[in-house]
């Protein structure tokens, strides 16, 4: 009995020393590594943006500027770029790009003589990092309308637009005179945390007054998807109808601003 006891001593410090034990615990990394791939790979077949870590000790825009370019538009970029296709606009981003050079580049593209220009802003407390940003430079492109000839602008800042409060829509209305730009800009108040996108587009396209008879242009500028239905009246399908009825077709130019890192100059 004693000759068997030390023989299996033997085999079992044999086994250990061997590494008996690491195929198993080898084993079970390689399985959570391979969930790890598989779970980000569903993530990018889906064209969605992971989910910053919680972790405060991490920083959410370096997490944002680590993922590549599509994964940082993600599905909202193909919810903008569907919105833009339905109505006969398109679609643009500025999340590796400067935005005053994306949106010169949107109205040298777009911009017509005679041209109705609405740009549509997000002024949710998400826009802090880009709303000063966006204020000179939508005043840098005055010379681009000048240039175009008798085109008409209005500005329009939006939140939680179906809570009717004042805070959730604002407006210039469309003019050929630009002087009201500036002043209209400065006074955006960053609020909320709701971007009822289709509500602010339904809203302006009913309550502008468009006059021209070649091309009406809606240019939105937000960083986030369209709100759910629950906070808004109004649906994609109802947006892109709405955009259709009038004898000149409203095309929609959403332009995406990254959620995590300021607009570049």
């Amino acid at each position: 009995m004693k000759k068997w006891s030390f023989l299996a001593v033997f085999v079992c410090l044999g086994i250990i020393a061997r590494g008996g034990n690491v195929p198993e615990v080898k084993d079970k990394a390689d399985k959570k590594k391979v969930a790890l791939k598989s779970e980000l790979q569903k993530n990018a077949s889906r064209n969605e943006v992971p989910a910053p870590d919680p972790n405060p000790e991490d920083d959410p825009k370096a997490v944002a500027a680590a993922l590549p370019t599509p994964l940082r538009g993600g599905k909202i970029a193909e919810l903008y770029q569907g919105l833009a296709n339905a109505s006969g606009g398109a679609y643009y981003d500025a999340i590796t790009r400067p935005l005053l050079d994306v949106l010169d580049e949107l109205l040298q593209q777009q911009l017509v003589k005679g041209a109705d220009v609405a740009f549509v802003i997000d002024h949710t407390s998400s826009m802090e990092d880009d709303i000063d940003n966006i204020r000179l430079d939508i005043q840098k492109l005055i010379s681009r309308f000048d240039a175009a000839g008798d085109v008409r602008v209005g500005i329009v800042s939006f939140s939680d637009v179906k809570s009717g409060l004042k805070s959730g829509y604002g407006s210039t209305g469309l003019n050929a005179d630009y002087s009201g730009l500036s002043d209209f800009l400065g006074k955006i108040e960053l609020i909320g945390s709701i971007e009822d996108i289709y509500g602010a587009i339904w809203k302006t396209v009913d309550e502008f007054k468009w006059q021209s008879k070649t091309k009406r242009l809606i240019v939105l500028i937000s960083d986030d998807k369209p709100a759910s239905s629950k906070d808004s009246n109004y649906s994609e399908e109802d947006v892109i109808a709405k955009c259709a009825l009038a004898a000149v077709n409203t095309n929609v130019y959403p332009v995406l601003v990254d959620k995590y890192s300021p607009v570049q100059h």
